[in-house]
């Protein structure tokens, strides 16, 4: 949308369509934190491998 349109818009025109993008924002960032909760909660069941490193002793000088 053009800024020249917002412009020629009537007050309340441009407060709906302000309202409609917070909720559609809203949502997408709940869609967001559900999907990262999901991805997360899957990480948190991953094991880690069991590496130990070896043992070096320093040379003596």
């Amino acid at each position: 949308m053009q800024p020249s349109e917002l412009e020629r818009m009537e007050y309340y025109e441009f407060h709906y369509l302000v309202k409609d993008l917070i909720e559609h924002i809203k949502e997408e960032n709940k869609q967001n934190n559900n999907q990262n909760d999901a991805t997360s909660g899957m990480m948190g069941n991953m094991k880690m491998p069991n590496m130990k490193m070896p043992n070096i002793s320093m040379p003596k000088m």
